[in-house]
């Protein structure tokens, strides 16, 4: 079955909410500029305002889940991070990689508010116990999805090989739908997830690992 993707762009505007709370944003000088898909238009927007305040746009790009690279890539260059979306989960996440405030200017509250400490500890705490769970693991499945957008094969076979050489077995596993109920009785101690960093959201019977809990799993079993 072919499948036909399409944008569908929020009506409304971000620039009113920025203006009215810029004062928030004034002690920064360089920024990087994020948005999910619905408020991709105003990026250009937001940009042109925050330069005529005399601020440096270092970066402007997409934000998903999945796809955060374009963003960290200049965390050492700006100041601070402004998100154009009406979630939380992409920006704390930004925030945790990153270590860089991050405001989310949602164009549908018509609200500006900050990540806060709160959110990124409670992240951090599900991270260190994920990652626990998986202290004594042997057997790693890599998730790989099929959909558009979240497909990281490449990334996957790299972090096989990098289990491989730590003495683990792995195995790539792909589908379209990775949910708990399709890998239930895969004969695996833990998961690793190269798709949507909420996958491992969902309540699986193993432990699953996005990335950034791999890598902190290497750095424990090099202590060991």
């Amino acid at each position: 079955m072919r499948i036909l993707h399409v944008n569908a762009s929020f009506q409304g505007g971000a620039l009113p909410t920025l203006e009215k709370e810029y004062s928030r944003l004034e002690c920064f000088e360089k920024f990087a500029l994020t948005a999910t898909a619905q408020h991709l238009k105003d990026v250009e927007g937001v940009g042109e305002f925050l330069k005529s305040c005399g601020k440096i746009v270092v970066s402007k790009s997409q934000i998903l889940g999945c796809q955060r690279g374009g963003a960290l890539t200049v965390k050492d260059e700006v100041d601070c991070y402004l998100h154009l979306g009406s979630g939380r989960f992409h920006p704390t996440i930004l925030a945790v990689e990153a270590g860089k405030p991050v405001y989310i200017l949602n164009p549908i509250s018509k609200v500006l508010d900050q990540v806060t400490g709160d959110e990124i500890r409670e992240f951090k705490k599900r991270q260190t116990v994920q990652v626990k769970r998986s202290a004594g693991a042997q057997r790693f499945g890599i998730m790989v999805s099929t959909k558009p957008g979240q497909k990281n094969l490449n990334q996957a076979l790299k972090l096989k090989e990098k289990l491989e050489d730590a003495g683990r077995k792995a195995y790539i596993l792909v589908g379209n739908e990775l949910s708990p109920q399709n890998l239930l009785g895969v004969n695996v101690d833990a998961l690793v997830n190269t798709a949507c960093p909420r996958i491992a959201e969902d309540e699986f019977e193993k432990p699953v690992l996005n990335p950034p809990e791999l890598e902190i799993f290497f750095k424990q079993v090099e202590k060991v």
